[in-house]
């Protein structure tokens, strides 16, 4: 959980300049993300973890907690309740976060504005002030504070370390809470590989997690650290260093991006291509666009058309398309004339571009559109699940949401409607499954944009709340 306080809004430096590279590459690329629809989820949960033993169990406006044959375990009592993490659960009760254990007995007592769950033995917690809206801070799973609750800014912690901010000033303490990085800048942000990029004053330098001043706040921009290289910028001139700060590839391009597969990508003179950690161009800057390397290759583009580079720079998949995405399990979407399909890394059309949408492939198969019917095709093109609905979600652990006559179910992988598609989309969605639960909320009104969460529902379908 990241604390912000005061509605402060922190944008990262790296974050910054990729959002600048993509207002380029949007342009390009909409057609593909509009497609995805913004989906990655079958690569965040593809295997299942334990299932909970205990659900939130929601009764009128209160919640508990039962098991998954319905037996209340826990009274519902409570306005809000979490899933159990590390044997604790987030509950609330007269408008404040405490924790309780499997039994129903509150090992922290309800003080807390704001309550995250437990990890690696610490929770994030947060406390309204009077005057300056909140304080962040962290507490053990007996209720100890290990974290003051002082800081208006808290990132969580990565490697031992955390980002902490009081007034405008930034900092990073260790676990214990000692002073790693004094609070004496605008901004850090934690860089990757065990380093953090510190800005004052519009200035960028690179801090370790000893608190080592590896370099001075004088650069443009300092990325985050990729392969062991970062980018940086002066005066304009992109370049690269190494973990010890040293400049290993001179900043003389317009631009670059971070390495990838032992490369980078460059502009020299308007046009792309890709260096390798010494410095020597691998892939000619002949390129209006490259993209990140992935599984040996990399999306190109020449007078609007896209095809692929192997890490030799040697063209595989002429440019052809008219948009592509990246390679995965050896298989890339593409567009031609709006129609969509999927290549191999040998430029073999695998899935004919007959689509008006592709979703990505999850469990083995990937959700496709043709005049507004939905159904799902395997790795080698084949329709094997009927063209049938009115739109259809990625398959997680086993499952995928759809619409069909206008409500939502669940079908499995053989297309079996294994959850009745009794919710009606013009009132409910659901989430993908994950740890065998599934959310399901209350279509926000437009006046408040705000979704009603509702309850879980299992993989049998059975809906853990009664209004």
């Amino acid at each position: 959980m990241l604390c912000l306080n005061q509605d402060k809004k922190i944008i990262s430096s790296e974050a910054k300049r990729e959002r600048n590279s993509l207002m380029f590459k949007s342009v390009i690329l909409l057609l593909v993300i509009l497609t995805l629809l913004l989906s990655s989820s079958c690569a965040v949960n593809k295997n299942q973890t334990t299932q909970a033993t205990l659900i939130p169990y929601r009764k009128g406006d209160k919640w508990g907690f039962c098991d998954r044959n319905k037996n209340i375990v826990v009274q519902p009592i409570y306005d809000e309740a979490h899933l159990f993490s590390e044997g604790l659960a987030a509950v609330v009760f007269n408008g404040k976060w405490g924790y309780i254990d499997a039994t129903g007995n509150m090992m922290i007592q309800p003080a807390y504005n704001i309550a995250d769950d437990f990890q690696d033995g610490i929770a994030q917690v947060m406390v309204r002030t009077d005057k300056e809206g909140f304080k962040c801070g962290f507490i053990d799973k007996r209720g100890n504070i290990v974290i003051r609750i002082v800081y208006d800014v808290i990132v969580d912690f990565q490697g031992g370390f955390a980002i902490v901010g009081t007034g405008n000033k930034e900092g990073v303490i260790d676990s214990s809470e000692n002073i790693v990085v004094p609070m004496e800048y605008d901004h850090v942000e934690f860089s990757g590989e065990g380093f953090a990029i510190v800005w004052v004053d519009g200035k960028y330098g690179l801090i370790d997690t000893k608190g080592n001043l590896l370099i001075q706040p004088t650069y443009d921009f300092i990325g985050y650290f990729r392969e062991g290289l970062a980018i940086v910028s002066v005066s304009g001139k992109y370049g690269f260093i190494d973990k010890t700060g040293k400049i290993v590839i001179k900043a003389v391009y317009e631009d670059a991006e971070p390495f990838s597969e032992g490369l980078a990508s460059v502009r020299l003179n308007g046009k792309r291509g890709c260096i390798d950690k010494k410095g020597n161009m691998v892939v000619q800057p002949v390129y209006d666009v490259i993209w990140d390397f992935n599984e040996g290759l990399a999306a190109v583009n020449v007078n609007n058309k896209w095809g692929y580079v192997d890490t030799k720079g040697n063209m595989v998949v002429q440019p052809y398309y008219d948009v592509v995405g990246n390679f995965s399990e050896g298989l890339a979407l593409v567009g031609i004339n709006s129609k969509w399909g999927c290549i191999d890394k040998k430029g073999n059309m695998v899935v004919q571009p007959v689509y008006d949408v592709i979703r990505p492939f999850c469990d083995g198969l990937a959700a496709v559109d043709v005049n507004n019917k939905w159904g799902y095709i395997d790795t080698e093109g084949k329709n094997v699940i009927k063209l049938v609905y009115e739109l259809a979600g990625d398959f997680n652990e086993g499952l995928a949401w759809v619409k069909i006559n206008g409500k939502i179910g669940f079908i499995d992988t053989k297309g079996k409607m294994v959850i009745p598609a009794i919710y009606d989309s013009d009132k409910y969605f659901a989430d993908n499954f994950q740890n065998g639960l599934a959310s399901v909320y209350s279509c926000a009104p437009m006046s408040t944009l705000t979704n009603e969460f509702r309850g879980y529902i299992d993989m049998k379908g059975t809906q853990y709340w009664e209004d």
